[in-house]
């Protein structure tokens, strides 16, 4: 079977797009919960609580920088690919880590909600990183 140059082209386009939507799908989550969660916090005078959940939402938006970027390389410089892993493994264990830390928070103890929410960030920060490492090794 011969596949024309276009059609490559058409197909990596097409993965690249599916591959975005579903690494950002995960970083949305977080961002949304982590939003809420301040916009909450900083409402309630929680304000230590609410300046840790603004690190959470700056490691995500650094997080959908750093995918946009691994998606852009992938298919011209695969050498690259580990360095963008990596940084988003990073980004994302800091984000499980304030999650962690916020949950044993005497706030989140005190709100079911706000502790569900910081499982869910903590959850789709763990889920991120193991899509992130499967389209790296698929290459």
């Amino acid at each position: 079977m011969v596949v024309n140059a276009p059609q490559l082209d058409q197909d990596w386009e097409q993965r690249r797009r599916a591959l975005r939507h579903e690494l950002r799908t995960h970083l949305n989550h977080i961002l949304s919960y982590a939003e809420l969660l301040h916009y909450d916090a900083d409402a309630a005078g929680e304000v230590e609580f609410a300046e840790q959940l603004k690190s959470v939402q700056e490691a995500g938006q650094e997080g959908l920088t750093t995918i946009g970027r691994m998606l852009d390389t992938l298919s011209t410089d695969s050498d690259a690919v580990p360095a963008y892993v990596e940084t988003v493994e990073h980004l994302m264990e800091s984000v499980q880590e304030t999650a962690a830390r916020l949950q044993a928070s005497d706030y989140a103890s005190d709100d079911d909600q706000v502790a569900s929410d910081l499982k869910r960030i903590a959850n789709s920060a763990q889920q991120l990183v193991a899509a992130v490492q499967t389209v790296a090794s698929a290459g």
